[in-house]
């Protein structure tokens, strides 16, 4: 999108934090409301013979399902019963910028433009464990040429292009460089304290405490299955219901490469492509986003694929 649309959109939205709480398969209750609420799946009957079915075989639906013991029951009654005594992670929600007008090849973004990014931050909590390592300045562990957010620790992002006239926003990526790098960190952790060390030198520029960095690899360890799904449904929610967007899609992992023209290392894991957006039952189309579809050089790069597959999700 251009910069000034970009600027009057974050300038339009709540400043400061954004406080979004989730628990594991919070996902399936905000979905299944949105259906509910526009007319769709009405009963745990009908939901049983609809493409969201597998959804009640989650732990926290199938107990809610069972309680009720109804066949008719409303889903309605089954979102009550599911949210009821859940308990959820807090996270905070941030905005930022990325791309350029001239080039989207380094940016990989989907068309020359910039792209408006969703932070999903995690609380006060892992600051701190950060300030007993000796870490005062966030950035020193992330990711300088990423779009993390430079003021608290950016857990997972979400880089989306939109359109107001057409109501569809695209989803150009979710990743998490958090995790990533943590993982990596805790494993050096580990063979330093194999090799009775009490420090371990980081960047070349910070000494961190073994220990106490393993202690907060049990902190971290419950964000590990949670982030991408948390993102996403960060995402969707901000999307729909603060933006007012009407149709969402989503990048297919091969078709993605070709329109971001990544190639190679810098191919982005499958699972985020494939996997994660069937959980969330985005449906498959043959076509992306009218804003896209009627750009000439998307059309030539659409000519050369055997396969042009895109997800999508409408509110």
């Amino acid at each position: 999108m251009e910069k000034q649309l970009l600027d009057e959109v974050i300038a339009c939205l709540p400043k400061g934090r954004t406080l979004f709480q989730y628990h594991r398969d919070r996902y399936t209750l905000y979905l299944l409301e949105r259906l509910y609420r526009r007319g769709d799946c009405r009963t745990v009957a009908e939901l049983k013979h609809s493409p969201y079915a597998n959804w009640l075989e989650k732990p926290l639906l199938k107990t809610a399902a069972a309680s009720l013991g109804r066949a008719q029951a409303s889903v309605q009654d089954l979102l009550i019963a599911a949210s009821s005594s859940t308990e959820t992670n807090p996270y905070i929600l941030t905005l930022g910028r990325w791309g350029s007008e001239r080039n989207s090849n380094w940016y990989q973004t989907s068309r020359p433009g910039m792209n408006l990014v969703l932070h999903l931050n995690l609380p006060l909590q892992h600051v701190q464990c950060l300030n007993d390592l000796g870490v005062s300045n966030i950035r020193a562990l992330q990711r300088s040429l990423h779009p993390n957010d430079r003021t608290r620790i950016t857990l997972a992002w979400a880089r989306i292009d939109l359109d107001f006239a057409t109501g569809e926003a695209l989803i150009e990526e979710i990743q998490s460089d958090w995790t990533r790098d943590m993982i990596t960190l805790f494993m050096r952790a580990r063979r330093a304290r194999e090799q009775g060390r009490d420090e371990l030198r980081y960047h070349c520029r910070l000494n961190l405490p073994v220990q106490q960095l393993l202690d907060y690899q049990q902190m971290l360890q419950a964000q590990y299955k949670l982030w991408s799904e948390a993102m996403l449904t960060a995402t969707l929610w901000f999307l729909f219901d603060e933006l007012g967007m009407r149709e969402v899609y989503y990048h297919s992992w091969q078709t993605g490469k070709a329109v971001k023209r990544m190639h190679g290392a810098s191919a982005p894991p499958r699972s985020l492509y494939t996997d994660l957006p069937e959980r969330f039952a985005f449906s498959r189309r043959d076509r992306g986003p009218e804003f896209l579809e009627r750009n000439p050089k998307l059309a030539k790069i659409r000519r050369r694929q055997s396969e042009w597959l895109w997800y999508h999700w409408a509110a």
